[in-house]
């Protein structure tokens, strides 16, 4: 057998390989990934090259065979299955953390993980700690055991130990050094002591800056908080919830998803977009396939187009720092919209199961007509806002609110123009709106039929005041459904006209109206879906990288050719004239909402 370990050489998990391959004296070929300083190591390297902070041992069997392991973790379980001869993890916890403490001392010339007990020991002796030698291996020793029994005994329960807590212990000695609260570890050991195994799960709910997603989902990993669990069925589970923004670009979005998919289960991974929790947005599938008037003309023969609008009243906030890096296409598009998109315009899923639902959501996204530089000016429109009156107060710009630059390029509106390339939606327009400081706070789905092929009412050119017939899902407020459609206007005044007179009337769907009661928060119902381990209403990995693709050529486009000058809106308006010339080159208009 021949391996060969390929190691980030500022790992400490890397490190923890290149010990147990000591300590199971296995010769091994030594690769080392990349050498970097420390200025080089950027967030944005990381983003680019995660997989080179994780070591992989390359293991060519005798009879030619080859295969790989990434991860600490699963490499070090493999070594003890296959070489048990000195194992690494003995089934005492002290014994299992001693071990590792051994290797890492006695093994000279390799660099050990940190553990400041150890550390201040060698020095207290006028050692230098990075240089491991016989004179001080019985004060370390000591100094380690010392740290291990206090350690392990708080955070290693009974029998019931994997190799994580051999791994874990000494960093919770380090841990101390750096503020962090050890007594919630020991909490969660109360709390799992007091519960049947199969009754100790574990959500952990990731809403935090980019700049520290990888290092907690790596110590989530690596500490075995969250191990790997690959059978969805399995008990007890571990699960973790992911906030957006999920990545920055198609780029950065496959790289985490290549991290977290090397560290967890993809039925471990809930990537949370709240939209998906509002009753409305989960009725879209319900209103579309289990009522036969709807689905037959679902297509582009009865479809004139569809918009799709998510509106927000209020400014940036306080969030002009995050709202300059992301802009209203990374907020609000590559998510909210691109989740309505796909659930109105995917084919039906043969089952109501998480993974059918998600595969057509899939297909449908790999169905959209990329941006291109050819077509983004005239499929797209951005804009910032200005300043203006936003219920009833004279309000800044974009540019005057805190922490945005004063020649901001950043867009706070945007509209674009889709084409669904299936045969189910050739030619059908489907248009994507959001933005901040309109003039409502609304967010809905509009899908507007063709027009009737001829109209007999009314004298001559009053079928152009006819209104199209269009259905309208509301996400927010006032969640429902509402049917517009045209009648006759009653009355004898009328009867005595040439012609018959008709007007449109809506027919309306209120959820609160018909179940007397509020819908739960939309996170309510998303937490209590991860919970029971129903994915239906969350992202997977392809589909995360399917909606980047669509809108990564638009950014780029945009962040290359600045508008001279930028477009605006004042406050408290609907948007851009921009905007509506956009629409007007498909000869329709914008829906604006009632008031109310």
């Amino acid at each position: 057998m021949k391996l060969v370990l390929h190691n980030y050489w500022r790992s400490s998990a890397s490190h923890r390989v290149r010990i147990a391959l000591h300590v199971k004296e296995l010769a091994f070929d030594y690769v080392i990934v990349n050498i970097l300083k420390r200025d080089q190591f950027t967030d944005a390297y990381r983003a680019k090259n995660a997989m080179h902070q994780v070591p992989t041992l390359e293991i060519t069997e005798d009879d030619g065979t080859f295969h790989s392991l990434t991860q600490s973790l699963p490499i070090l379980e493999f070594l003890d299955e296959r070489f048990p001869a000195i194992p690494l993890m003995p089934k005492d916890p002290y014994a299992r953390a001693r071990t590792r403490g051994l290797a890492e001392i006695i093994n000279s010339g390799i660099q050990p993980l940190q553990n400041l007990t150890v550390t201040n020991a060698i020095k207290a002796l006028g050692g230098d700690s990075t240089v491991w030698s016989k004179g001080y291996i019985e004060a370390g020793l000591a100094a380690f055991d010392a740290t291990v029994r206090e350690s392990a005994g708080q955070f290693c329960v009974g029998d019931q130990v994997t190799i994580a807590d051999c791994l874990l212990v000494p960093q919770m000695a380090s841990s101390r050094r750096f503020g962090v609260d050890v007594t919630r570890y020991e909490r969660l050991a109360e709390i799992e002591a007091s519960r049947s195994e199969d009754e100790r799960n574990r959500l952990f709910y990731l809403a935090v800056p980019p700049s520290v997603f990888e290092p907690i989902v790596r110590h989530l990993a690596s500490s075995g908080l969250v191990p790997r669990t690959d059978d969805p069925q399995a008990r007890p589970w571990a699960r973790v919830v992911v906030e957006k923004p999920f990545g920055h670009s198609v780029e950065t979005a496959c790289s985490l998803n290549a991290l977290v998919l090397s560290l967890f289960a993809e039925n471990q991974v809930y990537r949370i977009d709240h939209y998906l929790g509002k009753e409305t947005v989960q009725n879209i599938l319900v209103l579309r396939f289990a009522n036969s008037i709807f689905e037959p003309l679902w297509n582009r023969r009865w479809i004139s187009h569809v918009q799709i609008t998510a509106a927000e009243a209020v400014g940036v906030e306080a969030r002009g720092r995050y709202y300059e890096e992301a802009g209203v296409v990374r907020d609000m598009f590559q998510n909210h919209l691109m989740q309505l998109f796909a659930l109105t315009a995917m084919e039906p899923p043969p089952s109501m199961t998480a993974d059918a639902v998600r595969d057509e959501k899939v297909k449908l996204l790999k169905s959209v007509r990329w941006l291109t530089p050819e077509t983004i000016p005239t499929s797209a429109v951005r804009a910032q806002y200005g300043a203006g009156v936003a219920n009833g107060n004279l309000v800044a710009g974009y540019r005057d609110e805190p922490d945005v630059a004063p020649d901001s390029q950043t867009p706070t509106y945007a509209a674009i123009r889709f084409h669904i390339d299936n045969w189910r939606w050739k030619g059908v327009p489907f248009y994507l709106r959001s933005g901040k400081r309109l003039a409502k706070r609304y967010s809905e789905i509009a899908v507007q039929f063709q027009a009737p092929p001829h109209l007999m009412f009314g004298g001559h050119g009053t079928h152009r005041e006819l209104q199209p017939n269009t259905l309208v899902m509301r996400v927010q407020p006032n969640e429902g459904v509402s049917l517009n459609f045209e009648v006759k206007v009653p009355g004898a005044a009328v009867a005595l006209t040439e012609q018959l007179e008709v007007a449109p009337v809506d027919m309306d769907f209120s959820y609160s109206e018909a179940f007397g009661e509020t819908a739960p928060p939309a996170y309510e119902t998303l937490l209590l879906d991860v919970m029971i381990g129903e994915m239906t209403l969350f992202t997977r990995s392809d589909e995360v990288e399917a909606a980047w693709k669509i809108i990564d050529p638009l950014l780029t486009y945009w962040e290359q050719h600045s508008p001279n000058p930028m477009p605006t809106y004042p406050a408290g308006s609907w948007g851009p004239a921009e905007a509506d010339r956009l629409i007007s080159l498909d000869g329709a208009r914008w829906r604006v909402p009632l008031a109310g």
